[in-house]
């Protein structure tokens, strides 16, 4: 039996048919390349692996029309999902055993194979848990590319969705070459990171000797103006001690000879004499207040307890001294500057403080340091006020004297203060040879964190304390990366913008402490914190909101974290507590390499 269709009308159907085809796939193979070009040109700025991420599972996400992409970085076993493109899901980041989306899977994802689902339901593959736990996370279909390189298993990249779908092979090697692509360019930029890093730490270093360089000269500039003002000084006492009080002495002697050979001496030159021995007194005084004798015949606790006295006598100020015996130093500027700088508090306390009582404690703390607390009970002021002062050029000149000369000798000047709860100042410096610089500075600045720590080695550097910022404002990352930054103990080592990248980043960074904003999108910072802690207990948590606290705990400190600030209020507290924590810490290294 013969065909109705005549051949040459067959075979011209078959070459239509053939032609169709292949302009199809030419059309699929433009659309390939031309979204793998806008691909390329999309990743080729970024130079944050995390933006690398989230801009090639955004971009195959919406190419492909499916539920969520995602890269995962493959860490002991566990995978960390940090940024992912979701629509009309709930998003995955976080972490996981690797495997655990079926246990028949598990060889092919260690060979590196890419898994291809096209409905979970009916894959004979899945067990019937695992079926319901893939339910629960809304993926019917999925394709995941495992990225082996070297001979490990690093990442993988894939693709889901909420309803089941048989995958083209046109889109699965898309995905495979999206995920080769998104490889690419995270090691691409982690490279440009270290990279940079690097050049930053050499510049730094550089810069850091140059400081130093230029520290040390203000150290000994410093050191030198405190020298040659108290030798100005010695040289105007002599000369009042010398020259004045003879001559003054001289006349009143003089003056004294004549009225006693007078039976009745003139009234005028009786008040003379008086007159005379007010000078001499004025410039007794005078001299011993520019050059006190007993501060550099007999040490520093001598010359505080004469200052003690003579501030009671001249001011009517009960000053107690409590002073530890050795506490003294060789070096005249260092005695100079800390006895004219205890002076001007107990003067500013007469004026300023309302008090009748000043306590002063001298000691020997760590690092051979000298520290001197004068405290009262007044009604004391707010610090910040100083600086806002200071800002507008209204600041007085003796407290911030005092810091300048302290810091540029290598020392510290501490101010604890409320209205209505009294003041206590805290001047730490170096007992021996001159330290000055940033090595210096660094030492005391552990002193002023922490208690005083006798018979410590030093032979431990302090690290710095590592923090996590966690906060969807970056204007206030900015300010507390800003803050922190001033003080040499305190380094930022990453940030978040939610409880889901908090949790990914301690993990990946293993912080000391993070400071955890309470209210985010997404996940906030109680449910954050809670997990956090129980899967990171070793790492402190602090809770931060605009909200006041109040008597009761905060749900963040019920949650885990060792405490809550709020933010603007807050500040010199919570520095307080990271200072203490970075002291603690410092300890513990210390104790354990001893």
């Amino acid at each position: 039996m013969t065909s109705d269709v005549p051949e040459p009308i067959r075979n011209e159907d078959n070459r239509a048919e053939h032609v169709q085809l292949l302009s199809e796939r030419l059309l699929r193979n433009e659309e390939r390349q031309a979204f793998l070009l806008s691909l390329s040109d999309a990743l080729r700025p970024l130079s944050n692996p995390l933006d690398v991420q989230e801009v090639s599972s955004k971009l195959l996400g919406e190419h492909l029309c499916v539920n969520r992409v995602g890269y995962a970085e493959l860490e002991n076993r566990v995978y960390v999902i940090r940024r992912e493109y979701a629509r009309g899901v709930p998003p995955l980041a976080g972490q996981g055993p690797v495997g655990s989306f079926a246990a028949a899977l598990s060889d092919a994802f260690r060979r590196g194979e890419t898994v291809v689902v096209d409905d979970v339901d009916t894959d004979p593959r899945f067990t019937e848990s695992e079926r319901v736990a893939m339910r629960a996370r809304q993926i019917a279909a999925f394709v995941g590319v495992m990225l082996l390189k070297g001979g490990q298993l690093l990442a993988a990249f894939g693709a889901n969705n909420a309803t089941p779908r048989s995958w083209a092979p046109t889109e699965i090697a898309l995905i495979r070459d999206v995920a080769e692509r998104t490889w690419d360019a995270v090691e691409r930029a982690r490279a440009e990171a270290a990279l940079l890093a690097r050049r930053d730490a050499e510049r730094d270093r550089a810069r850091t000797i140059e400081l130093e360089q230029r520290t040390e000269q203000l150290s000994r500039l410093a050191s030198d103006l405190t020298l040659a003002e108290q030798h100005a000084r010695e040289q105007l006492a002599k000369t009042l001690h010398d020259g004045l009080q003879q001559l003054l002495v001289s006349a009143a002697l003089n003056l004294d000879r004549h009225i006693t050979r007078d039976a009745s001496p003139d009234e005028s030159l009786v008040r003379a004499k008086g007159h005379l021995e007010e000078a001499i007194a004025a410039a007794r005084s005078l001299s011993l207040e520019l050059f006190p004798p007993v501060l550099h015949g007999s040490g520093l606790p001598a010359a505080l307890a004469w200052l003690a006295e003579r501030t009671r006598a001249q001011y009517g100020l009960v000053v107690q001294v409590s002073a530890h015996a050795g506490a003294n130093s060789d070096r005249k500027d260092v005695r100079t500057l800390l006895f004219e700088s205890v002076r001007e508090l107990l003067f500013n306390a007469v004026k300023h403080a309302q008090v009748d009582r000043v306590a002063i404690d001298l000691s020997l703390v760590q690092d051979d340091a000298l520290c001197i607390t004068v405290a009262d009970q007044g009604i004391g002021f707010d610090p910040a006020g100083l600086v806002e002062r200071e800002k507008a050029g209204q600041a007085g000149w003796g407290l911030f004297s005092i810091r300048e000369r302290l810091t540029l000798l290598g020392g510290r000047f501490d101010i604890e203060s409320a209205p209505g709860q009294g003041t206590r100042f805290r001047l730490i410096a170096p007992r021996g040879e001159a330290q000055g610089g940033i090595d210096a500075q660094r030492r005391l600045s552990r002193v002023a964190a922490g208690p005083a720590l006798h018979g410590a080695s030093g032979v431990v550097p302090a690290r710095r304390l590592r923090i996590l910022l966690v906060d969807d404002h970056a204007a206030i990352r900015t300010v507390f990366r800003e803050l922190f930054r001033e003080r040499p103990e305190l380094h930022v080592v990453g940030e978040a913008v939610d409880g889901f990248e908090a949790i990914a980043e301690a993990h990946a960074l293993r912080p000391d402490v993070i400071l955890m904003d309470v209210s985010m999108p997404g996940m906030d910072g109680v449910e954050a914190t809670r997990r956090i802690r129980a899967e990171l207990p070793f790492i402190q948590i602090l809770g931060l909101s605009t909200h006041v606290k109040t008597e009761e705990l905060h749900p963040i400190e019920r949650a885990g974290a060792a405490g809550f600030f709020t933010k603007g209020v807050d500040t010199q507290r919570l520095f307080d507590h990271l200072m203490a924590v970075h002291a603690t810490i410092t300890l513990e290294l210390r104790r354990s390499a001893g």
